[in-house]
């Protein structure tokens, strides 16, 4: 991995868990997940038409399509979980099963194999983002949503990085999240929602997007310089911070100290020996 994809990995993982918190705090609202894809559906057209031409290939409409659906189905799963538990539990978990997913597709399905070094560092990844979920209870509803979460970021982590081959990813997200927006805003109460909410609620929705849209956008671009595995083991950075942000900004609770420095430090680890690789 290069040193670009690496930091990009990285900074991709910060606005990841900060939007992630911001979501958790609206209690999992999908109409606050849905103006979130509004606002960052916003943000991506207006910079993709800034950036370049819209240029796409009739070969990426399929993935489009798919990566509509599955995203669909991770935002809506997404609220359930945070309306179910906590950025603490919920966080590590749902990342730790997309990149248990990911890696193995990715070698099975886009023949991006990886030596021993490389599934060492996604194993203790893995098992890094899985220790704050087992400090605290997650109940079987919670549990399910986690896994849906967890299998659909699997599914258009692999989706995506071959998508980005074809297309510009700034004209890609562009269409992800419009399409995301429309598939969630049936039945959603948004429009109700942003008329009953104050200007602080709604700042939080439009950071929310902007955020989730640079994530998605920096990690697209590591998608063109890394293989998807590699990438979204560095990207775990992020749930070693979920505990931290639970605890001191929502007022979660203090979870078990072993378990967030058992967290770190394995994920420290196995991020490091991903991006060595």
């Amino acid at each position: 991995m290069t040193a670009i994809a690496a930091l990009l990995a990285l900074s991709s993982a910060v606005l990841h868990v900060t939007w992630n918190a911001l979501v958790r705090t609206a209690q999992g609202s999908l109409a606050f997940v849905a103006a979130q894809l509004m606002a960052g559906a916003l943000a991506a057209s207006l910079f993709a038409t800034l950036t370049g031409p819209w240029r796409i290939p009739a070969a990426v409409w399929p993935l489009v399509l798919s990566t509509v659906a599955v995203h669909g189905v991770y935002f809506r799963a997404l609220a359930a979980a945070y309306r179910q538990g906590t950025l603490s539990t919920v966080y590590p978990a749902a990342r730790g099963l997309g990149l248990m997913v990911t890696a193995p597709l990715a070698a099975a399905l886009l023949d991006q194999h990886l030596p021993l070094l490389g599934w060492l560092g996604i194993g203790l990844v893995t098992l890094g983002v899985a220790a704050p979920a087992a400090s605290g209870a997650l109940s079987p509803r919670a549990r399910a949503s986690v896994l849906a979460v967890g299998l659909a970021v699997g599914v258009y982590s692999l989706v995506d990085s071959h998508a980005v081959s074809l297309i510009a990813p700034a004209v890609y997200i562009s269409l992800q999240f419009a399409g995301a927006a429309l598939v969630l805003l049936p039945g959603s109460g948004t429009v109700a929602w942003m008329s009953g909410v104050g200007r602080r609620s709604l700042g939080q929705a439009a950071a929310a997007g902007v955020g989730s849209w640079a994530s998605y956008l920096l990690l697209l671009y590591a998608f063109r310089l890394a293989p998807a595995g590699p990438v979204l083991a560095l990207r775990q950075t992020a749930p070693a911070l979920a505990p931290l942000l639970g605890g001191r900004w929502l007022g979660e609770g203090r979870g078990a100290s072993r378990w967030v420095w058992a967290s770190a430090l394995a994920v420290a680890a196995g991020g490091a020996v991903a991006a060595w690789h």
